[in-house]
Parts: C-alpha cells; sequence; structure tokens
C-alpha cells in the first residue's frame, strides 16, 4: 500500500493502527509480519466494505489490478 500511493511504511501502519484501535480492524502477527483483517463485529462493516468497493471501482483497471493483487513473499 505504501508503495502504491507513494507514502512511507510508517503512515500506513499509524492509519491501520488507528482502525484497529477504532475497532474496524484487527490485528495477528505470524513471524514478524503483523496481519490486519477487518474486524466482523463492527457494527457498520457491510456499509464500510460497500464504500470501499465503491471506491476501487473508481480506480482504473491497471490500477484496480494492483490494489487487488494478494501480498507475495519478498523475492
Amino acid at each position: 500500500m505504501a508503495k502504491f500511493f507513494a507514502t512511507d511504511l510508517r503512515s500506513i501502519q499509524n492509519q491501520f493502527e488507528n482502525l484497529e484501535a477504532g475497532g474496524v480492524l484487527y490485528s495477528r502477527m505470524v513471524g514478524n509480519t503483523r496481519l490486519y483483517a477487518f474486524n466482523p463485529d463492527c457494527p457498520y462493516l457491510p456499509e464500510l466494505k460497500a464504500l470501499l468497493e465503491k471506491s476501487l471501482a473508481m480506480y482504473p483497471e491497471n490500477e484496480r489490478e494492483l490494489l487487488e493483487v494478494g501480498r507475495r513473499r519478498p523475492a
């Protein structure tokens, strides 16, 4: 995400931490990597997902593909 939005990693991490503190996300450690996912107990999760889908649809197809790619291990 940091590369796609041309920002530093710490900024992304701070926002994820804020979303976790607000109950939107939860995280777990896998080795040295912190994985985030939507908190299924978040009361407005359906609306948030709908908003994200609409936002994603506004990107050109080539950029959408970059955002939709799953995480890969570094080469």
